[in-house]
């Protein structure tokens, strides 16, 4: 048992571990735990976003729920956007650069997944985000061009932003309230963790 730490992006960096160590190992199953507390001073923006939560999901051989595909794209800069000292509560951000960060992101592993698979957007029946506040989804969402976006934030709405377990959180909303069957569709799934990591992958 370890911890992982990136921001919100720490979720995903330990499905994508659990993910490998399965492959190499096909007997064994693998519990991942993702969970975080967001709190900000009352004196700032982001203080209506603060949330917490946890998911946890077992990843194995033969997975009952979601089939993750091969292929990701990943993308990772060093930038300020948001950070939280050893000695603090609080998280310290910059909320424009974190925004422009995030869509910025979001553009690069988009349509470098589509181009590592051969894939296009029609391909991908579903989208979850990573998901900090509504208006930001809406806006990724928008930005490629999908517009399906209120079934999966539904619980988001309600919680916060609960940063690692965001993004999961936003997909058990999309199995929650879509009323489609959703067999055999393809969900397109993107993560975003300030500092900054993002992944764009599908299953």
């Amino acid at each position: 048992m370890f911890d992982i730490k990136q921001a919100c992006y720490s979720g995903t960096a330990a499905l994508q571990l659990a993910k490998n160590y399965v492959i190499a190992n096909p007997k064994s199953k693998v519990l991942v735990v993702s969970s975080d507390i967001l709190q900000y001073s009352s004196d700032t923006s982001g203080e209506p976003t603060q949330g917490g939560a946890a998911v946890a999901f077992i990843v194995s051989q033969n997975p009952r729920l979601l089939n993750i595909e091969p292929i990701s794209s990943i993308y990772s800069e060093e930038i300020m956007d948001f950070w939280r000292p050893i000695d603090k509560k609080e998280a310290i951000f910059d909320g424009k650069l974190s925004a422009y960060q995030y869509l910025r992101s979001l553009d690069i592993v988009f349509h470098d997944y589509l181009r590592q698979t051969g894939l296009s957007k029609a391909d991908i029946d579903y989208f979850c985000f990573h998901s900090p506040f509504g208006k930001m989804v809406r806006k990724a969402a928008k930005q490629i061009g999908y517009a399906d976006v209120e079934n999966l934030l539904k619980y988001n709405s309600v919680i916060g932003n609960s940063c690692s377990a965001s993004l999961y959180v936003s997909f058990i909303s999309l199995l929650d309230h879509q009323m489609e069957d959703m067999s055999e569709k393809r969900i397109g799934f993107f993560s975003y963790g300030s500092g900054s990591v993002a992944e764009f992958f599908t299953g």
